[in-house]
C-alpha cells in the first residue's frame, strides 16, 4: 500500500510545535536541581542539602504536570468549539510570557506560581495529536509522527544547549558580565525559549489553517469509560510517561550527586547540559527515522513489545556508566540518555496512535484530551515520587546493595516489565488501524495559507 502524500508545510508546522513544547522541558530538566539550589541558597547557611534539592525539584516540576491535567481538558474542549489554531496560538503566547517570567525569578515561591500558570495553559499536546489523526490515514500517520518526533529530537539537543547558557556572567562574561545576569542567572536560556515561541507562533499563523471538524455524532463521551481498549492504551501511555519523566529527573539528579552516594559527581550545569545536548543527536535522528520504519515492518503492538524489552538493559547500563571516568563517562552518559529518550519518544508516539485508533472521529478530541489529562497527573506523581525516592535513597544511610543514587533505576526496570505484560495481555490487532470513518471527509492540509 502506497503512502498518502503529506505536504512539507504540514510536516514543518508539526515539527515546530513539538520543538517549542519540548525545548523548554529539556531546558528545565537540565538545570532544575541547580535552579532549585539557587532559589533556596539563602535559606541555608552553608549548602542546600541533597534531599531538599531533589524533593523541591520534584515539586517544582510536578506542580506543572498537575496543572496540565486541567489544561488538557479545558483546552481540548475549547478547541472543539472555537478551532484548534486559535487555542494553539494562545497557548504559545502564554508560554512565551511564562518563560520570560521564570527567567526573572529569584525565589522558589515565585517559581512555583509561574509554573502553575504555565501548566494551566500547557494543554497543546492533545490538540496537536487530534490534528495529526485528522489529517492522516493508516499509511502516513507514523510518518507525520516521525516529523513530530523530529521536533522533540531537536529539542533534546537544543534544550540542554540553551541550558548551558545559564549563569552567563560567570561562564561567558563579555556583555553578560553585569549585575542583571548575576541577579537573574537563568534569564538568558529562558528568554531564548520565549523567542522560539514567537517564531513558532508566526509559523502556526502562516501555515496551519483553522480546522474545526464537523462530523455526525456516533459515540458519546461516556463511551470512553466502557471502551476497554481505550482504557488499556491510556494505561500504557500513563506508565510510559511515569517512566520517561521520572528518568529525566533522576538523570539530572544522579549526574549532580557525589560519587560516594552512587552518583556521577558532575557539579556544573554546563557539563550536564553538554552531555544531554550530545544525547539530543540520537533523538534527532533515531525517532524520525525509526518511528515509521518499525511500525510499517512490525506493527504497533510488536514494536512496543520490542522497545519494552530493550529498555531493561538500557536502564542497567547506568551501573556501567558510573564506573567510568573522564570523557569516557561523559560519552557513555550521552549514549545512555540519548538511546533511552529515543526509545521513550518512539513508544509514546505509538501509544498516541493506538489511543487515536480506539475511538471514532466524533470523540477524538475528548479522548486525546482525557488521556493527556491523565498523563499530566502521572507526570506530576512521577516528578514528586522520584524526587522523594531519590532523596531518600541517597540519604537513608542504609548499608544495603543498590540503596543509593541508582535505586530509582531498579524501579524503572520493574515498570518496564510491568508495561510489557500489560501490552501483551490487553491489546489486540484492532488497534493497528484507524477506527471507523467520520461522516464528513476532512482534506489533508496543504502548505499554503488558507
Amino acid at each position: 500500500m502506497s503512502k498518502t502524500y503529506l505536504s512539507l508545510g504540514t510536516r514543518i508546522s508539526f515539527t515546530s510545535l513539538s520543538l517549542c513544547e519540548s525545548a523548554v522541558i529539556n531546558l528545565i530538566f537540565s538545570i532544575i536541581p541547580f535552579m532549585t539550589e539557587f532559589y533556596l541558597k539563602d535559606a541555608y547557611p552553608n549548602t542546600v542539602p541533597e534531599e531538599i534539592i531533589s524533593s523541591y525539584s520534584g515539586y517544582l516540576e510536578g506542580i506543572f504536570r498537575l496543572m496540565q491535567f486541567f489544561s488538557s481538558l479545558w483546552m481540548s474542549i475549547l478547541s472543539d468549539k472555537i478551532g484548534r489554531k486559535i487555542v494553539t496560538m494562545g497557548a504559545l503566547f502564554i508560554s512565551l510570557l511564562s518563560s520570560l517570567a521564570l527567567g526573572l525569578c529569584t525565589t522558589y515561591e515565585s517559581a512555583i506560581y509561574i509554573r502553575i500558570i504555565s501548566g494551566f495553559f500547557a494543554g497543546n499536546s492533545p490538540i496537536n495529536k487530534s490534528m495529526i489523526r485528522e489529517v492522516t490515514d493508516d499509511t502516513n500517520i507514523s510518518t507525520l509522527y516521525g516529523s513530530f518526533t523530529l521536533g522533540i529530537g531537536i529539542a533534546n539537543f537544543l534544550g540542554p544547549l540553551m541550558a548551558s547558557l545559564s549563569k552567563p556572567a560567570d561562564t561567558i562574561g563579555w556583555i553578560f558580565n553585569n549585575d542583571f545576569f548575576r541577579t537573574y542567572p537563568y534569564f538568558l536560556p529562558l528568554s531564548l525559549h520565549s523567542f522560539m515561541c514567537f517564531l513558532t507562533l508566526i509559523l502556526v499563523w502562516y501555515y496551519l489553517p483553522s480546522i474545526k471538524p464537523k462530523v455526525e455524532k456516533s459515540q458519546g463521551f461516556r463511551s470512553l469509560f466502557s471502551n476497554k481498549l481505550y482504557i488499556s492504551s491510556v494505561s500504557i501511555y500513563a506508565i510510559l510517561a511515569f517512566m520517561q519523566y521520572g528518568f529525566r529527573l533522576v538523570f539530572s539528579l544522579i549526574s549532580k550527586s557525589a560519587e560516594n552516594l552512587g552518583g556521577m559527581g558532575i557539579s556544573s550545569e554546563s557539563e550536564v547540559s553538554v552531555i544531554q545536548g550530545f544525547a539530543g543527536i540520537f533523538t534527532m535522528i533515531l525517532p524520525p527515522l525509526l518511528t515509521p520504519m518499525i511500525n510499517m515492518k512490525f506493527g504497533l503492538i510488536r514494536s512496543m513489545i520490542g522497545i519494552s524489552i530493550v529498555l531493561v538493559p538500557i536502564y542497567l547500563s547506568v551501573f556501567i556508566c558510573r564506573e567510568l571516568d573522564g570523557l569516557l563517562k561523559y560519552a557513555a552518559l550521552s549514549i545512555f540518555y540519548g538511546i533511552n529518550n529515543s526509545c521513550g519518544s518512539i513508544s509514546i508516539s505509538y501509544a498516541s496512535i493506538i489511543i487515536s485508533n480506539t475511538v471514532t472521529s466524533d470523540i477524538l478530541g475528548a479522548a486525546n484530551g482525557l488521556s493527556q489529562a491523565i498523563i499530566g497527573v502521572f507526570r506530576f506523581i512521577s516528578s514528586s515520587f522520584y524526587g522523594v525516592i531519590y532523596g531518600w535513597s541517597v540519604t537513608s544511610g542504609l548499608a544495603f546493595p543498590l540503596i543509593d543514587a541508582s535505586f530509582s533505576y531498579l524501579i524503572l526496570i520493574s515498570l518496564s516489565i510491568t508495561l510489557l505484560v500489560i501490552i501483551m495481555k490487553t491489546l489486540d490487532s484492532s488497534v493497528e488501524h484507524k477506527k471507523g470513518r467520520s461522516s464528513v471527509e476532512i482534506p489533508l492540509l496543504d502548505s499554503k495559507k488558507k
